[in-house]
């Protein structure tokens, strides 16, 4: 049976691992070719890159009603608007559908962007306006070239060797979050960092639309389905005067930043997956486990199997703070999972005992886990627990022997009464006999 589950356990991986997002559509309102080292890199990571323009006929996200590709990435520097086959409405629908989106728009921003924006808690600046630093920036620039080094702090979004790389060279827009957490920053700007719009001088001096910690250069959402959107002010980031090494230009902290952020939206890192999850009864065959209806204090065992796809392999994913939760309107217990070794180079097994509480009704085994930077887990089991049946009760109850001494005190005093009044003779009838 182990040696069933363990290829259940494999080819469920491998059908994982072969389902994962392969397809990609580059699309933009301009021409590519500044941004062929970018998409070059992206083939070299196993993706299929189809590079059009948004009006080509190709640059479709949906045909017959289904997703064309797995992943979209959309620059745009100079339309006014990118047409109805790439509307925010489209964009969002294709995110529902199950697909990841890279979008970066510069100053010269499209108004549909800033709806997209807007309905992803994302309020990006007026068309025309820059993101300027007069401390940290590139000599010659105009202070429009922004060195930046404030990154998130998750690490399953950038890895330590784009933190320890250097500053990252930034040129485009800004933008501000919302209160939606499913939106996280992961590059804001620098204390002295602001928005500049030429159009009102006198007014960003003044109040800056946006500046310092509040303002965020490149910033993901996540929904709670697992789909991933990346959003960037600056499509220069992505071009081949920062990427490519044999550029004068070249950062290698620009070249490692969008390797990570790319690898993030399109799932190739930070991809949780639960498989294996099952309840039962402590030391009961496995064949036995995830049964419609148990007892109530039974001592049962929970546990799943937890996995993280890094660089597109999976691996063990070890933490402590996995949780479980069993539930009948409102949970009864809520403890932490612990791992357990099992052997496994793919997935970590996790386990939790305890005994069900003396309720019974229709409970449900849940796990809820979200975490900044990864997929949600969200699975859950309902079984039934029962009551006693009549001949599964203990003959005797040890909190009832007070009782039970109680009548066979009772029933011995009587008893001995009876004797005593059997023996006794009557004094009357004596005299008589006399």
């Amino acid at each position: 049976m182990k040696r069933a589950l363990c290829l259940l356990i494999a080819l469920s991986w491998s059908l994982f691992v072969q389902g994962l997002r392969h397809t990609i559509l580059a699309t933009a309102d301009h021409s590519l070719e500044d941004y062929s080292t970018f998409l070059e890199s992206l083939r070299e990571n196993g993706f299929d890159v189809t590079v059009a323009n948004v009006k080509d006929e190709k640059a479709k996200l949906f045909e017959y009603g289904e997703r064309k590709y797995d992943n979209v990435i959309l620059f745009s520097t100079q339309s006014k608007s990118l047409g109805a086959a790439f509307s925010p409405k489209a964009i969002l629908e294709f995110a529902q559908a199950g697909g990841n989106v890279l979008f970066a728009a510069g100053s010269n921003l499209p108004e549909g962007i800033r709806e997209l924006g807007r309905q992803l808690d994302m309020y990006v600046g007026e068309r025309h306006s820059s993101v300027v630093d007069h401390f940290h920036s590139v000599e010659g620039s105009d202070d429009e070239s922004v060195l930046l080094d404030a990154l998130t702090e998750s690490p399953h979004i950038i890895s330590d060797e784009t933190r320890q790389a250097g500053s990252i060279v930034y040129k485009g827009n800004g933008h501000f979050l919302g209160k939606n957490y499913r939106a996280q920053p992961v590059l804001r700007g620098n204390p002295s960092t602001y928005v500049y719009n030429k159009k009102s001088e006198s007014q960003v001096s003044e109040e800056p639309w946006a500046a310092g910690a509040q303002l965020f250069l490149v910033s993901v959402f996540q929904s709670d389905a697992g789909e991933r959107i990346g959003f960037s002010g600056s499509p220069e980031m992505f071009a081949n005067a920062y990427l490519s090494p044999s550029s004068p230009s070249y950062s290698v902290a620009n070249a490692l930043f969008a390797r990570d952020l790319t690898n993030w939206v399109f799932q190739r890192v930070a991809v949780l997956h639960a498989t294996n999850m099952t309840y039962g009864k402590v030391g009961e065959p496995y064949e036995l486990r995830n049964a419609s209806t148990y007892r109530i204090k039974d001592q049962m065992v929970f546990s799943i199997d937890i996995a993280i796809l890094n660089d597109g392999q999976p691996q063990p994913y070890v933490t402590d703070d996995v949780q479980m939760e069993l539930v009948m309107l409102d949970p009864y217990y809520r403890v932490n999972m612990v791992p357990v070794a099992s052997g496994s180079q793919t997935h970590q097994h996790y386990e939790a005992i305890f005994d069900v509480p003396d309720h019974y009704g229709v409970f449900t085994y849940k796990i809820a886990y979200h975490r900044p930077g990864l997929n949600p887990i969200d699975e859950k089991a309902t079984f039934t627990i029962r009551q006693f049946f009549h001949n599964e009760y203990p003959r005797f109850l040890p909190h009832a022997y007070p009782y039970y001494v109680s009548c066979f005190a009772v029933l011995g005093a009587f008893l001995i009464f009876c004797g005593i009044w059997l023996v006794q003779i009557p004094k009357a009838s004596v005299k008589k006999q006399k």
